[in-house]
């Protein structure tokens, strides 16, 4: 899970990430570093349905 504005860790990084573990979920969220402050039920949603 990633914010797409993220000041801290940019998105860039994130396609790196996907690079290395390419069978690993990748979601992109349209928020800043603190996804599950910035966008709660986004980030709950997406946690339920990792967690099935």
């Amino acid at each position: 899970m990633w914010g797409r504005q993220d000041p801290i860790v940019p998105l860039a990084f994130a396609r790196h990430v996907r690079q290395a573990l390419p069978a690993a979920q990748h979601l992109e969220l349209n928020c800043g570093h603190v996804p599950q402050l910035e966008r709660p039920g986004q980030t709950h949603d997406a946690i339920t349905r990792f967690l099935r």
